[in-house]
């Protein structure tokens, strides 16, 4: 589903789950779905960064909050070591809320 966040538990599982799919199997591994559209928002609208003390590199992230009318819809972090990295999924994430924003009047969505 374009719509979804999956999430892994480490890149073999992911890799181990797309060879299974790439191959018509069922995937094996324990995979998690988030749909990024049910009443999303992005928190303050932009990527955030964050420093940890036993790391030299700052993380960047930004939060996906999820419609608080479905039970156990807890926001998402969603982080990279770059802003590089980050930035494509940021926007993709954008892209969608957007779309359906604009179809549904969701608040994620940027007004014209």
């Amino acid at each position: 589903k374009k719509d979804h966040i999956y999430m892994y538990r480490s890149k073999a599982e992911y890799d181990m789950a797309v060879m299974e799919t790439h191959d018509n199997r069922k995937v094996t591994v324990k995979v998690k779905e988030f749909p990024i559209f049910e009443g999303s928002s992005i928190l303050g609208g932009k990527e955030r960064e964050v420093t940890y003390p036993w790391q030299k590199q700052k993380w960047m992230y930004f939060v996906l909050v999820r419609s608080k009318s479905k039970p156990g819809a807890f926001p998402i972090k969603i982080a990279a070591q770059t802003s590089i990295k980050l930035n494509p999924i940021f926007e993709g994430v954008k892209r969608v809320l957007n779309k359906h924003g604009k179809e549904w009047g969701y608040p994620g969505a940027e007004r014209p």
